[in-house]
């Protein structure tokens, strides 16, 4: 651009500044060329590879965000929780504090003023400055190690399981290392310089990534692009190889000391003399550090060298006229096309920040590890299923549905779900985590049939991948044990939900009664008007086992009659009938079943019912007509 503007008639020298305006030719090309046109290539590039990359997904039954959900929740692991065993013991409390968040930001403004002494040091600072600045410093690295003691006393031998209590460590003895040879040694007295442990004060500013969600989240995202980087760095080898031996071919007899010529780019640092220099040299190249002028120097006048044995005799010029072809396809290829590839793979796994943040992706699971440790802390990967809805409702949405959820709502989730029960009343890790996936994003949930969905899911799985193997299969989506008759959370919680909406039928008909008996209005006699109080309980039974799974009472519930006794309203059901329909009196269940003792209490009456395995149908006595129906 300079020569330009001070450029003047043909055969006549230039003048400085002759023609200012063409200063404005350069800066339009720039802009437009380098700022628009060249974006412009870079996003075909990745919008191309995006394209591709559907395209051969395109006849999956997934989508891509649905695809990449399923494969981390199946390959999910419990994280463990390291505490305390005693939780009177006074390392409990210990372990309480130095866990608690308060404690964690405390640390984390420690962190921050460290970081901040360290950026306070100039040149030439008064010398009582910098005895301040080594005073703060000191209290600083004590406060660190007195965190670290805490934690171990806290921890014990657990303390070092944990990867960044163990970078904690790391950092710690360094200070410390720091602090004895600054106060003890001298220079001279040890082969190294000790300030170089002042390098581990800086570092514990990679703790605040411990605590920083998005930034975590960036993170991750950029740890998954390198699954898919080794084979894009795998192709520009192979285009560097080809490009590498046909360099060698062309120029490899080009002289490399020439001392009336120091312009010359083709020095015995950068040649095509063997296949590493050659390589050394594209990549040089490939970053744009005066391609041009190394392509200059490999063209058709280039010198050759009379030391070589390949050069005849005579022959002056080794260079090739097809250098220009070979550096402009070469940058083309590799700077505009490869090089390019490393940004479409990281945009490509960046897609979330473009995703409506209401809609489970894979980087919310690691939320579902985290809280999962709180309830199994030992990472057995089983959780009692009186658990699990609190364990949803400390998750906040889209993996959970929060704290402030009712109750109700999270009864119907986990119904959905419908894991498959242990005898221990436990629920399996992977189970819990692909149920709660599957529902979250309506994975094969159209139907009102789960065992048929069941089923669907797993031939749907088979087919988006092939080499799963029946082990896996089975922990995720597991088989219904011959004769279907497997207690699973979905009818546990199903049995709460028929409770809860017996309560609020009741509840709600008290109402209307006391209404219409202050305004003097006449209605037919249904249950509740002449529903007696419940007699006393012989024997309570646990809330969170009031399926009866651990209790001892075993009852006959073949009885025709059962369905006498509870009061028939599913607020819900398509097949409800009115109330005056099945106006019955509690009692009569009682006379009528001498098989059911009459110490049992509603609650116990459906959770009975439910384990013997009649449906709600049947408890209520309403017709079911849709075979179809999961009564669940």
């Amino acid at each position: 651009m300079f020569n330009a503007i001070d450029s003047t008639d043909i055969n006549k020298g230039p003048i400085l500044n002759n023609q200012i305006e063409v200063a404005f030719f350069f800066a339009l090309f720039v802009v437009v060329f380098s700022f628009f046109f060249i974006n412009i290539f870079v996003a075909l590039i990745i919008l191309t590879f995006q394209e591709q990359g559907e395209a051969e997904e395109g006849d999956c039954e997934l989508d891509r965000n649905q695809r990449g959900c399923l494969r981390d929740a199946m390959e999910k692991k419990p994280a463990e929780r390291f505490m305390p065993e005693n939780p009177n013991s006074f390392q409990y409390k210990v372990w309480q504090f130095v866990d608690s968040v308060p404690f964690e930001y405390f640390i984390m403004l420690l962190i921050g003023g460290n970081t901040l002494i360290l950026m306070l040091k100039y040149d030439s600072q008064p010398e009582a400055y910098g005895k301040y600045l080594d005073v703060v410093n000191v209290i600083f690295t004590f406060l660190f190690t007195g965190e670290f003691m805490l934690k171990v006393f806290a921890l014990r031998q657990n303390y070092f399981r944990d990867g960044w209590n163990v970078f904690d460590f790391i950092i710690v003895l360094g200070s410390l290392l720091d602090f004895i040879f600054s106060k003890t040694f001298t220079t001279q007295k040890i082969p190294f310089d000790p300030s170089v442990f002042r390098l581990f004060r800086a570092a514990r500013l990679i703790k605040l990534l411990r605590r920083g969600y998005t930034i975590r989240i960036l993170l991750w995202t950029f740890l998954q692009s390198f699954k898919s980087l080794p084979y894009v760095g795998m192709l520009i080898f192979l285009i560097f190889f080809i490009y590498a031996i046909i360099g060698m071919q062309l120029f490899s007899l080009i002289a490399i000391d020439i001392e009336d010529e120091p312009w010359m780019y083709i020095d015995r640092h950068n040649n095509f003399r063997g296949f590493f220099p050659a390589f050394q040299v594209l990549f040089r190249s490939a970053t744009g550090e005066n391609w041009h002028n190394i392509m200059l120097a490999c063209s058709a006048d280039a010198r050759c060298d009379p030391k070589l044995p390949a050069v005849d005799p005579g022959q002056e010029y080794c260079g090739s006229s097809l250098a220009h072809a070979y550096f402009i396809s070469f940058i083309f290829v590799c700077s505009f096309l490869m090089l390019n590839l490393f940004v479409a793979v990281i945009m490509d796994n960046f897609g979330y920040l473009t995703q409506d943040e209401s809609i489970l992706g894979p980087h919310h699971l690691d939320e579902f590890v985290r809280v999962w440790a709180l309830f199994d802390p030992r990472a057995t990967g089983r959780i009692k299923h009186t658990e699990v809805c609190l364990l949803l409702r400390q998750m906040s949405p889209p993996i959970g549905l929060g704290t402030k959820c009712p109750k109700v709502v999270a009864y119907k989730r986990l119904i959905r779900m419908n894991m498959p029960l242990h005898p221990d009343n436990t629920v399996d890790f992977t189970a819990t985590l692909f149920a709660l996936v599957r529902t979250a994003l309506n994975i094969m949930t159209e139907k009102n049939n789960l065992h048929s969905n069941d089923v669907d899911l797993r031939n749907m799985l088979k087919r988006v991948w092939p080499n799963i193997t029946k082990k896996t299969l089975d922990r995720v989506v597991p088989k219904r044990p011959q004769g279907g008759n497997q207690m699973t959370v979905g009818k546990i919680y199903c049995a709460k939900l028929i409770y809860e909406n017996y309560k609020h039928v009741k509840k709600s008909g008290r109402k209307n009664k006391m209404n219409l008996s202050n305004g003097n209005s006449v209605r037919k006699e249904t249950i509740d008007d002449v529903q007696q109080p419940p007699p006393p309980r012989k024997k309570s039974v646990p809330t969170n086992d009031f399926l009866g799974v651990n209790g001892s009472a075993n009852y006959n519930l073949s009885t025709p009659n059962l369905t006498n006794f509870y009061e028939p309203q599913l607020i819900s059901s398509p097949h409800r009938l009115s109330q005056s329909t099945y106006s019955i009196n509690n009692d009569l269940a009682y006379d009528n079943n001498p098989q059911i003792p009459r110490a049992t209490t509603n609650k116990q009456q459906i959770a009975l019912a439910i384990k013997s395995g009649k449906s709600p149908y049947e408890i209520y006595g309403l017709p079911d007509n849709n075979e179809d129906d999961d009564w669940c």
